[in-house]
């Protein structure tokens, strides 16, 4: 079966679905899906990231082992 197939059966069936819990879990899916990966991230990972990207931007480098060591640290 093709993909158009696939979807216009899914479309069907959803169009027959009365179950409030089916439908809750298809839209968190789309939102899932659309969701940008910036926005799941936390405050900190986004400063962090910030600082990264600054330091880059101004020639400051750090040493693989000392980021790694501060990462594994936040786990």
């Amino acid at each position: 079966m093709d993909i158009q197939a696939e979807k216009l059966e899914l479309i069907g069936w959803l169009s027959k679905q009365n179950d409030r819990s089916i439908i809750k879990a298809i839209k968190k899916i789309r939102k899932e899906r659309e969701a940008d990966w910036w926005d799941m991230l936390s405050i900190a990972q986004k400063e962090d990231i910030e600082t990264g990207l600054s330091d880059l931007e101004s020639g400051q480098k750090k040493r693989f082992g000392n980021v790694l060591s501060r990462v594994q640290s936040k786990i």
